[in-house]
């Protein structure tokens, strides 16, 4: 039998006594959260939405139809109030209407629920500033769409959702789910227009981003400072830094997939990367300039004294490179003095040569030095040999002082290459420094307070 012939009249207009108000009451019952899509700022839910109202229509007596107190109808065939979600995200007709075919249970009394699970996407201001710590509150904006507060209101059953059939989901938890009730006033028109908002809060689990993000991030920028203990000589310094820099350049490129197209505020993990990749550039800079100073020293250029007096003597000693630096420089003073000590003795030896014959009278061979006039004493009636050994002696001592002047040229460039790199050593270690200062006052920076309030 139709409702229509059961009742006798129809029972699809609502019915109120002397102009009362239909009173709904509303409740939620959160099932599962689907996603959460940043780029197009959409929350996706399943949900059981459940509706009270009292319709004077449909009350009868039990006594009078064989102690029935319950009839359950569809849609089409009651008086169903026109609840709208003011703020859904779907193309297609709405979630509600998808899924309103399910039976309208009714008591003899007038009481009528409705329950109705849907599948619904909402929309969402994504605040995306202390992402992936961050919190998102999505709202559920429900009311009537074609009655006014005084023909139709809404209450909620609760002061928050129901979340006891929540099915936990992996990134994301649900920390609340309040209902506040809303009336509002429109232009040009006198009457209330209620509505009810839950708001879902959720929070990102961020374990996934650390292990995958953050970590792999940190690594890298540990690495970093391997290029300023990199030796110069290996010519991968430079290399290695521009590696680096090319590494954070993709991962920032994978945060920002992930990430709403908007200008409002920049993620905090986004923060921190163009932290890492400034530093990271930084490091680069100074890696050249490391080597540009650690090679000066090529072009013949002496340290100026007033680097030396700054570097080697001031910025040397608070890192422990003073005795370093005095010793590295010693041991070119010392190369020098050896080369010098190793000319002289060769020249000695030479002017023995001339001189090693065998004298006359005596039959033996001397190796002491004899002067110009013992020698021409001696061997006065020789004078062709003498001119000969002469000349000798002469080119040999030129020769030596020449290879002398050489050893001196090169031991005085050596000497200015090892003071360049000194230099470029202790600027090094300073730049070092500077880096781990920077890495560690960014990371607590950027990192410090990163639960929203």
């Amino acid at each position: 039998m139709g409702s229509q012939e059961y009742f006798g009249f129809d029972i699809r207009v609502i019915v109120t006594y002397d102009g009362d108000t239909v009173n709904v009451t509303l409740d939620i019952a959160l099932n599962q959260l689907r996603d959460l899509n940043e780029p197009n700022q959409y929350l996706s839910l399943v949900v059981w939405f459940r509706f009270w109202w009292r319709d004077n229509h449909l009350q009868w007596k039990p006594s009078e139809h064989e102690n029935i107190t319950e009839l359950r109808f569809r849609k089409s065939e009651i008086w169903i109030p026109d609840i709208f979600m003011f703020n859904h995200a779907d193309e297609q007709r709405t979630s509600v209407q998808v899924y309103s075919d399910v039976f309208a249970v009714v008591q003899h009394t007038g009481s009528v629920y409705w329950p109705v699970p849907a599948v619904i996407k909402t929309t969402c201001k994504i605040d995306m500033t202390f992402y992936p710590f961050d919190i998102q509150r999505c709202p559920i904006k429900l009311g009537s769409w074609s009655y006014n507060g005084n023909q139709l209101d809404v209450y909620s059953k609760n002061t928050a959702g129901d979340t006891g059939s929540f099915i936990p989901h992996g990134e994301f938890d649900v920390l609340e789910f309040p209902a506040k009730r809303n009336v509002l006033y429109h232009d040009g028109y006198a009457e209330p227009f209620p509505d009810i908002t839950y708001t879902v809060v959720i929070r990102r689990k961020s374990l996934f981003y650390i292990y995958n993000l953050v970590f792999p991030c940190v690594l890298l920028l540990l690495v970093c400072t391997m290029v300023f203990i990199l030796p110069p000589e290996s010519g991968e310094k430079n290399t290695l830094a521009i590696m680096l820099l090319l590494s954070m350049t993709v991962f920032l490129l994978n945060v920002a997939e992930n990430m709403p197209a908007t200008s409002d505020v920049v993620p905090l993990i986004g923060k921190f990367f163009g932290t890492v990749i400034v530093i990271m550039s930084l490091s680069a800079a100074f890696s050249v300039m490391i080597l540009n100073i650690h090679f000066y020293g090529l072009h013949g250029d002496t340290v100026p004294p007033w680097i030396k007096m700054v570097v080697l003597r001031w910025m040397a000693r608070p890192i422990g490179f003073s005795n370093f630096s005095k010793g590295d420089l010693n041991s070119v003073d010392v190369a020098k003095k050896e080369a010098t000590s190793s000319v002289a003795a060769f020249v000695k030896v030479m002017k023995h040569v001339p001189m090693a014959v065998r004298e006359k009278d005596k039959g033996k061979l001397t190796t002491r030095p004899l002067s110009k006039r013992s020698y021409d004493n001696n061997y006065r009636n020789d004078n062709g040999t003498n001119y000969i050994l002469n000349s000798i002696l002469t080119h040999m001592e030129t020769l030596n002082e020449n290879l002398w002047k050489n050893r001196k040229g090169k031991t005085d460039k050596m000497k200015e290459r090892s003071e360049w790199q000194i230099v470029a050593m202790i600027v090094d270690r300073y730049l070092l420094i500077l880096v781990i200062l920077m890495s560690v006052i960014a990371s607590l920076i950027v990192f410090i307070n990163n639960e929203p309030i």
